[in-house]
């Protein structure tokens, strides 16, 4: 039967299931796509910097030595009143407090701070809550947006000063942070709906009323939405910083703040959130500074899922284009080239962060991308194997495509990766031929299985290509949630070959099922304490159990970004002292037996290497 003419529409119908079913997961199940995204976007933020500041924003912070000059905190209204003096007689143009006075005090000390706060546009904060039965404001006097329309997170109550307050604020706004459900600090809400109206943040209530000195408003950008994804300066030296016991204890007003937005919080007792996926914890009041800097300079990310079209575009754009390098091109330059098409994916997603400030996850893209990629090369496979009149050569040539595609998906994103794949080659060849001379293990390893196997081992870590880079080539120890990325290597893998399987028909293969079992079960033990299922002894694969011991090999003498090189005999001495534990016995035996020509094949590449390096 002649597939040639039917060929290409089998290309885009085989491209078309694998994007499917990654857009399926993208509109059914999103979260699987959430923990590697924000891992992402942290890796992606941290290429582009901190971006510029605005210079219009100052921190005035009650830190220790404020605390150390004018008692613990919360202050009186009279220290309070003494701090607002001082800024105002240092010519700021706006002030914006970062807490709640929310025990009264008495009349007089409340007079003194309203006297204070009519020198200076001055916007106080609340806080709203968001779970519980929705209550009325109360005593709260709240300043809402003559906006009402927009989406945004619904409070059910809120949590203002003491009622006998009437201070002559020129605004309020709300100081409720939200991190990321993975405890993140990545965005700050603007805006919060509450008893049908629209209130704003701290940030945004400040912004109102900022007039700097001698100049009309200045214009500031509002991202579309709700939410307001932060570019932190604290890398770049951070934000002016002033302390209030310092200010209210110098009688020559301090001329960084004249004609400045200041925000005043405190930097003690804890309160922050982690930044940026960092173990570092900032204080709110430099949170809603930065919200006010990032507004005003117009230098912020928007919010998850405003790039969520630009998304489903890649996927579309893998479907659109894998398909025609299969049929134009022939059969490394096509696995060259969607490899190619991998990289323009993840360079056009931070182009367009920098440009635009959406991030749009490359991740489905590439999942797609390696689906696509796979199912292509297996129809390769069943068109030589049907249109071949020599079908074993033709066979032949179809498994060496199908490997090359899925291997190049493999070094896609790191070059080491390409000698430890040929290097592994070897090391199967050499270990299926040890193993062959034990009786035991003879009928299990005849020439047409060794060929096999030794074919496939290039493949074993094809799941790399969902990894992230920042966790793929990490130089120091993962920690526990990247290992749990990591680790789910071997499940992209089997599901790339799943759908390969599916897509072809040629579910009892020799070819797929061996692969599977290559790609799926080369990290378990023979003690069962491996993954993804946990296998104990003989109840892993054969080709698993060959690889393990081969891949370890390798990785043992070859210098890392995160460790350096063992030397043989060390390599050899850590195998042995793992027989039955991490490995099978026989395998190690067989290794033992073959040693001189592991030796071997690590000193030919390592010439290679030096000459390679030499020539160059």
């Amino acid at each position: 039967m002649n597939l040639r003419p039917s060929l290409p529409i089998r290309y885009f119908a085989a491209c078309t299931a694998a994007c499917v079913a990654v857009m399926a997961m993208m509109a059914f199940a999103p979260k699987v796509f959430d923990r590697p995204d924000l891992l992402l976007f942290d890796r992606f933020a941290a290429v582009l910097g901190p971006g510029q500041a605005s210079g219009q924003v100052v921190l005035v912070e009650v830190d220790e030595i404020s605390l150390a000059q004018f008692g613990r905190w919360p202050w009186p209204r009279p220290v309070v009143a003494h701090l607002v003096h001082a800024i105002a007689a240092a010519g700021a143009s706006t002030v914006a407090l970062d807490f709640v006075l929310s025990e009264p005090d008495a009349p007089g000390a409340e007079q003194s701070l309203a006297t204070a706060m009519e020198a200076v546009p001055v916007v106080s904060g609340y806080f709203f809550r968001f779970e519980g039965h929705p209550a009325p404001a109360g005593g709260c006097s709240l300043s809402a947006l003559p906006e009402s329309n927009g989406s945004a997170r619904v409070a059910t109550a809120v949590v203002c000063g003491a009622p006998s307050m009437a201070l002559p604020a020129a605004g309020q706004g709300f100081l409720n942070l939200m991190p990321d459900a993975d405890g993140v600090l990545r965005r700050a809400p603007l805006v919060v709906r509450y008893g049908g109206q629209l209130y704003p943040s701290l940030a945004l209530a400040a912004l109102r009323q900022f007039r700097p000195s001698g100049g009309a408003a200045p214009s500031f950008t509002s991202p579309a939405g709700a939410d307001l994804v932060l570019r932190f300066r604290e890398s770049a030296g951070g934000l002016p910083r002033y302390s209030a016991g310092q200010l209210m204890k110098d009688p020559a007003p301090e001329p960084g703040l004249r004609g400045k937005l200041v925000i005043v919080g405190t930097s003690v007792g804890g309160q922050g959130a982690p930044l940026l996926g960092a173990d570092r914890i900032l204080a709110a009041s430099t949170v809603h500074a930065t919200v006010a800097d990032n507004m005003l300079s117009g230098d912020f990310f928007l919010p998850p899922g405003a790039a969520r079209a630009a998304e489903w575009l890649l996927v579309v754009l893998v479907w659109i284009v894998v398909p025609q390098l299969f049929i134009r091109s022939r059969a490394v330059p096509a696995s060259a080239l969607s490899a190619g098409l991998g990289v323009v994916i993840w360079l056009a997603v931070l182009a367009g962060l920098a440009l635009t400030g959406a991030f749009a996850s490359p991740l489905p893209a590439t999942l797609a991308l390696a689906g696509s990629a796979a199912s292509c090369a297996t129809l390769k496979l069943r068109w030589a194997r049907q249109t071949s009149k020599s079908s074993d050569h033709q066979l032949a040539s179809a498994k060496h495509f199908i490997l090359n595609a899925l291997a190049l998906l493999t070094t896609m994103r790191d070059p080491e990766t390409g000698d430890h794949l040929q290097r592994i080659e070897r090391y199967m060849r050499v270990l299926c031929r040890a193993l062959s001379a034990d009786p035991r293990y003879r009928p299990l390893l005849s020439e047409e299985t060794i060929h096999l196997m030794v074919q496939l081992a290039p493949i074993h870590d094809v799941g790399k290509v969902g990894v992230p880079d920042h966790i793929l080539r990490k130089a120091g120890a993962l920690t526990p949630d990247e290992l749990l990325v990591i680790r789910q290597h071997v499940v992209f893998g089997r599901d790339v070959l799943q759908k390969a399987s599916d897509r072809s028909g040629l579910h009892d293969e020799k070819f797929f099922r061996m692969a599977y079992e290559l790609v799926y079960s080369h990290h378990e033990r023979w003690d069962g304490r491996g993954y993804p299922q946990g296998l104990t002894g003989e109840g892993i694969p054969l080709a698993a159990r060959l690889m393990a011991v081969a891949d370890v090999y390798d990785a043992l003498v070859s210098k890392r970004v995160y460790k350096e090189a063992f030397s043989h005999e060390e390599a050899v001495r850590i195998i042995k002292a793992e027989s039955a534990r991490h490995f099978d016995p026989a395998v190690v035996e067989a290794f033992l037996r073959a040693e001189g020509d592991f030796r071997q094949i690590r000193s030919d590449s390592q010439e290679a290497a030096a000459s390679a390096a030499s020539a160059s």
